[in-house]
């Protein structure tokens, strides 16, 4: 029988559900947020920057892209350039632009004759030297062009950019502590940085380094923070087309984008599905690679139907063969990553992008033979131009090398709110908030890091403050302990301030909530960075646009610090919250470990943190693309087709399996405050749900006894377990895991449990910490076991 067949039919939780959606029917609309599948899933787990361990979630971030035309990108780049005052942009701007350059295209004799160099180059590393001399020419030509009404070229010498190779010098850094070594071939810097990477003692003019010595590897490495754009080039084709005689105005030539290489397509699907594959107790994937669609909401049907059945004949025949084809599509994975310009350049923009808090979007170019691409990287996603020919039609390429040239540091992504002061040198910067307080962050005390192209990219960071708390003008922030969270929400999600406001308001004198919500001082969007502003200037759709949203909080500590009754008391304080938030309608969707934390100034309880995934309980779901919980604790339920199309309804359940999903990876995996080295579990931090799926299963069938616990949480071992294993969560496994489908094939119309009735039973699993004390006559005094229904403590 299945879990709680036995119970009368009880409305699906949260217990105020629409009426309209009652279980078991077809979900026609958003359940829940649909889920990002690529980076944004990872990246708080982030095992390293190896680029084999992150290249397969960066290209998971561009297999769903953004195209635009040629026209379209240039009158969009042409619309941010700053235009002379009292003058209004003009409709054929792109056309007198093209018209401005074309005695550059044709009568340019080193720029031709560079381009003639670049058509014989016998290697890719023979076509960089020519490509930056051509088009360092151009842009030296470039300066000159005047088209009203854009402003004309007024920039320090130092800040004028020009190409300059790097390859083969590696660009390093470090990423929550792991570093990475990335090679673009050509990058885009200032004057000043290429003097700054050259071995030349004088400071000389641009000219001095854009033709000769911006031709050649610099001598010291660049760093990403003095990238612009990076350029990754790719031969296909021995011989390159001959330039033109004479160029005219004309539409752009039409030049699909890029796209995804099949082969590299077949083999990441295939890699994903062959992974593990071959152990023993694991489910088939159905013929087609995909899990089958269910639009039953339980955690039994979701899990039957993602899984044919097949018997144990079959996983003997095809288990060798299932491994050696893992071992194959593994490598063939590898090797077509690694030829792919499209996945190298998209990691080049993580870099860019995760280098510091104070970018909101990369600009690359990825040149196949003569044909260059524009790439535009930002936390809604990618966006790929057409084609650019700069043999066939060099005046088109010459108007993006125009705006390139005028772009100001925001155009190239950069923050302007965030200052620096050069006597700090580069270890602080400061930010104000508008209407509100001053602060002083520091860059290298990074609490939270992110890695990737795509998301909410969180990063906190360590702040202080001498401005007037802006909640009470009696007050000072002096000498307090504060984080600044800077992220990219989905503009249309309710903001983590409004979330917070209303959690205060359920928690009313509720010991529940009271303290265990984190301290929010100030928030603010800064609009002007939403990522709809280019995609509007390009044509493209803007649903699901995010804004760049900065908070500033009292700081709190993560609860792994804590060990025995302060950290069991914390976690329970945690999850009482929660339930109590969730009965009010606030859904936080997201727990993990990094969200459970403590406060110091408060007793050490704990303090359930981050509402930027939470939901209030009857509004709309965001339709765009979110991550909507961390990868390795989401519940079996959202690990499916199903869920991350949005069309599973998040239920108070789905949160506690979180829950004793955080438990056990906090158990497993640290020692006295400290992540162990080689730590178990590490398999589910994977930004593909089906293997995450896979991989719980085994931790489920067969893996929860074998995992070693550390010292620190011994006692909370067979808690942790039980709680994992509570049949509300998923089906009784056993390794007989075909046998158990088959038993479970007949048509079947579970009841979901009640919220209060989940909640008893998690309750009844975490007091059997206590078990140790109670069954030798001791009373036990921690919050568990003196928690009441009714929410207050019994006192000791």
């Amino acid at each position: 029988m299945p879990p709680y067949s036995d119970f009368p039919r009880r409305p699906t939780t949260p217990d105020n559900s629409n009426p309209s959606k009652a279980p078991g029917s077809q979900l026609q609309s958003l359940q829940s947020t649909p889920s990002n599948r690529g980076s944004a899933s990872v990246a708080e787990h982030l095992a390293s920057a190896r680029v084999d361990d992150v290249r397969s979630a960066i290209f998971a971030d561009i297999e769903k892209h953004d195209t635009c035309t040629v026209d379209s990108l240039l009158k969009g780049m042409l619309s941010l350039l700053p235009k002379e005052e009292n003058q209004h942009g003009s409709t054929d701007l792109l056309n007198k632009c093209l018209e401005a350059v074309l005695p550059i295209c044709n009568r340019h004799s080193k720029l031709r004759s560079n381009l003639e160099a670049y058509r014989r180059g016998s290697d890719e590393p023979a076509r960089y030297g020519p490509f930056v001399r051509a088009f360092n020419h151009a842009l030296e030509a470039l300066r000159a062009i005047d088209v009203p009404p854009l402003q004309r070229l007024n920039k320090a010498a130092e800040d004028e950019v020009l190409f300059h190779r790097n390859d083969p010098m590696l660009i390093q850094a470090k990423h929550n502590g792991h570093g990475s070594d990335r090679k673009p071939d050509v990058i885009l810097v200032s004057l000043k940085a290429a003097r700054e990477a050259s071995s030349k003692d004088d400071q000389g003019p641009w000219g001095d380094y854009a033709f000769e010595t911006a031709a050649e590897a610099p001598k010291n490495n660049f760093e990403w923070k003095v990238s612009f754009s990076a350029v990754e080039f790719k031969k296909k084709s021995k011989k390159l087309p001959p330039l033109l005689k004479k160029y005219s105005v004309g539409s752009a030539k039409t030049i699909l984008p890029q796209p995804n290489p099949r082969r590299e397509t077949e083999d990441l699907a295939t890699w994903h599905e062959g992974t593990q594959s071959s152990r023993d107790g694991m489910p088939k994937s159905s013929k087609n690679g995909e899990l089958s669609q269910s639009d039953r909401r339980t955690s039994q049907s979701a899990y039957r139907s993602s899984h044919p059945s097949s018997s144990s004949k079959r996983k003997s025949d095809h288990g060798e063969e299932s491994s050696s084809k893992k071992r194959k599509t593994e490598a063939e994975l590898s090797r077509s990553l690694r030829r792919s310009p499209m996945a190298q350049s998209a990691l080049y923009a993580a870099e860019r992008m995760s280098h510091g808090i104070w970018i909101s979007h990369a600009i690359n170019l990825v040149v196949v033979d003569h044909e260059a691409f524009v790439w535009w990287y930002d936390n809604k996603g990618a966006i790929q131009s057409y084609g650019i020919d700069f043999i066939n039609d060099l005046p088109h390429f010459l108007v993006l090398l125009l705006c390139f040239q005028r772009f100001t540091p925001e155009d190239w992504g950069v923050v302007s709110q965030f200052h620096f002061s050069p006597q700090e040198a580069g270890d602080h910067c400061q930010l104000t908030f508008p209407s509100g307080p001053e602060i002083d962050i520091t860059l290298d005390n990074k609490i939270h890091g992110h890695y990737g192209i795509k998301g909410r990219a969180t990063q906190v960071l360590g702040a202080t403050s001498v401005s007037i708390d802006p909640r009470n003008e009696k007050k000072s922030l002096e000498g307090q302990e504060l984080v600044v969270k800077v992220y990219w929400p989905e503009a249309t999600r309710a903001g983590e301030a409004e979330i917070i406001t209303k959690a205060v308001e359920i928690a009313g004198g509720s010991d529940d909530v009271k303290g265990h919500l984190p301290d929010l001082i100030f928030s603010h969007d800064f609009g002007q960075y939403s990522t709809n502003v280019i995609r509007k200037a390009f044509g493209i759709d803007t649903e699901g646009h995010r804004v760049l949203r900065i908070i500033l909080f009292r700081r709190l500590y993560p609860i792994t610090d804590l060990t025995e009754d302060k950290f069991w008391n914390a976690f329970w304080d945690c999850f009482r919250c929660h339930h109590r938030l969730w009965l009010g309608g606030v859904q936080h969707n997201d727990i993990s470990v990094k969200n459970l934390m403590y406060d110091k100034l408060n007793g050490d309880c704990g303090v359930l943190n981050d509402y930027d995934l939470a939901h209030l309980h009857g509004r709309l779901r965001p339709s765009g693309f979110e991550r909507t919980g961390t990868m390795p604790f989401m519940a079996l339920d959202l690990l499916t087709e199903e869920a991350m199309a949005g069309r599973i309804e998040r239920l108070y359940r789905h949160d506690c399996e979180s829950f004793a999903w955080v438990l056990l990876w906090i158990c497993c995996r640290y020692d006295n405050g400290k992540e162990i080295s080689n730590a178990p579990l590490s398999e589910l931090n994977t930004h593909n749900y089906k293997q995450c799926f896979k991989e719980k299963f085994v931790v489920l069938n067969r893996g929860c006894v074998r995992l070693n616990i550390t010292r620190s949480y011994k006692r909370f071992r067979r808690a942790s377990i039980k709680l994992l294993k509570l049949p509300v969560f998923q089906l009784e496994l056993d390794t007989e895991f075909d046998n158990r489908l088959e038993e479970l094939s007949a048509p079947q119309n579970p009841t979901e449990p009640t919220t209060e009735e989940v909640f008893k039973d998690c309750h009844n699993a975490l007091k059997i910490a206590c078990h140790d004390v109670t069954s030798k006559g001791k009373v036990c005094y921690c919050n568990v076991c003196t928690y009441h229904s009714n929410g207050k403590r019994v006192s000791s």
